[in-house]
């Protein structure tokens, strides 16, 4: 069938989209806990930081980028990093925070 200027080629318009993932993300996340009180966001940020504090690098890495943005550049740090320095840092970073 030939194309007829000014006529679309799908009169029905585009399918309807199943409901984005990150607003409903959103959505669930502003719900409340009825044990707490609090929202379940601020269950996960909690959470995370409890994480951290005990030693989850991955947890620690997610709260600083969070904070402070993704290192755009990599850095190549020799020495130990204790669990008390890594405390201590996260303290310095949520009380430059508030």
């Amino acid at each position: 069938m030939p194309w007829v200027k000014g006529q679309t080629g799908n009169p029905k318009g585009a399918p309807k989209r199943s409901q984005q993932f990150a607003p409903v993300i959103r959505r669930v996340l502003r719900d409340k806990d009825p044990e707490t009180g609090k929202t379940k966001r601020e269950l996960v940020a909690l959470k995370l930081v409890e994480l951290g504090c005990a030693g989850n690098i991955e947890a620690v890495r997610i709260l600083l980028e969070r904070m402070d943005g993704k290192v755009v550049e990599q850095l190549n740090v020799s020495g130990t990093l204790t669990m008390e320095g890594v405390i201590r840092l996260l303290e310095q970073r949520l009380s430059a925070q508030e």
